[in-house]
């Protein structure tokens, strides 16, 4: 149900300043997209023309999937989520601490060397991480 436009002073239709037209959405996503494929393939100016294509096919997936939302981002709720976030985090950490220093906890702590076998040409690329 779409509610009633507000109209300002001069009778043209105000425009909710947290509203993000449909062309800002497909923008931030792209470049969301294309950054998160610059990240992953180390902006190798060889991949860039696939990332774009790439940035673009999943905006266009993005916007299928999630439509943008006529509405704004609620400070009040987002930073009461960060502190649960944060609240969580430590309680979950200080749980597994414990537990990994209980003494009666059979832990044997060590290195496992493993060896992947990779096709020729991908070695070289994993021993640059």
């Amino acid at each position: 149900m779409r509610s009633m436009p507000l109209v300002n002073a001069s009778g043209t239709e105000a425009r909710d300043v947290g509203t993000r037209g449909p062309l800002a959405s497909v923008l931030s996503r792209a470049a969301a997209f294309f950054g998160l494929w610059l990240l992953l393939t180390d902006a190798a100016p060889a991949d860039l023309v696939p990332g774009l294509v790439t940035a673009v096919v999943a905006s266009w997936i993005s916007l299928r999937l999630m439509p943008p939302e006529q509405g704004h981002l609620r400070l009040v709720s987002l930073v009461k989520f960060l502190f649960h976030f944060l609240r969580q985090s430590i309680v979950a950490g200080t749980e597994v601490a414990l537990l990994a220093l209980h003494p009666r906890l059979p832990l044997r702590a060590g290195y496992i060397i493993y060896q992947p076998q990779l096709p020729p040409g991908t070695r070289s690329r994993l021993n640059a991480i």
